[in-house]
């Protein structure tokens, strides 16, 4: 007999609203319509199959994986090539990293300038776009982000991209 309401089961993985695990957020993917926006609360999970990505290439439907903690990679079916040869991606970001070396920031920065250190487990291409967002703090809304690659070998600092930080500091 039961004691007392049920707490709703939280997914184990992956997960939409309407859909849990990767097979059903493929079908939901395959279904979707024009101009759709999908959202998968990753829950844990940082690794994308390659087939999730093939359901959704030359769809005008977004894609979101919310990694949590203000952590999200968004994608545009539509600019997935439908013949590209797709693998499984990592997408796991590790904020506050420490990796670069501070003679080294302080060749791009000023005294005033704040800086950031994350870690991509992804290395190289995608071979489509994907826009990350990441919590840089609400104090820097308004700011101009600019995202570098730390080239190991060469000891170097290339830019990548600029971006405007939202009122919600991401």
């Amino acid at each position: 007999t039961p004691t007392g309401p049920s707490k709703p089961v939280e997914p184990d993985g992956p997960a939409t609203e309407d859909s849990e695990g990767w097979s059903a957020i493929e079908d939901e993917l395959a279904l979707a319509d024009d101009g759709d926006d999908i959202a998968v609360d990753m829950n844990g999970a940082t690794e994308v199959p390659a087939s999730v990505l093939e359901n959704a290439a030359g769809k005008n439907v977004n894609l979101t994986l919310d990694l949590g903690d203000n952590v999200s990679w968004r994608v545009n079916g539509a600019d997935i090539p439908t013949d590209a040869d797709l693998s499984d991606l990592d997408l796991a970001v590790t904020m506050d990293s420490d990796g670069i070396p501070v003679d080294v920031i302080d060749t791009v920065t000023s005294e005033s300038s704040t800086t950031v250190q994350m870690t991509l487990a992804h290395d190289g291409a995608f071979g489509f776009t994907m826009t990350l967002s990441a919590p840089l703090g609400k104090e820097n809304a308004g700011y101009w982000a600019n995202l570098y690659h730390y080239d190991e070998d060469a000891e170097a600092l290339r830019f990548e991209a600029a971006t405007l930080i939202d009122d919600d500091g991401n």
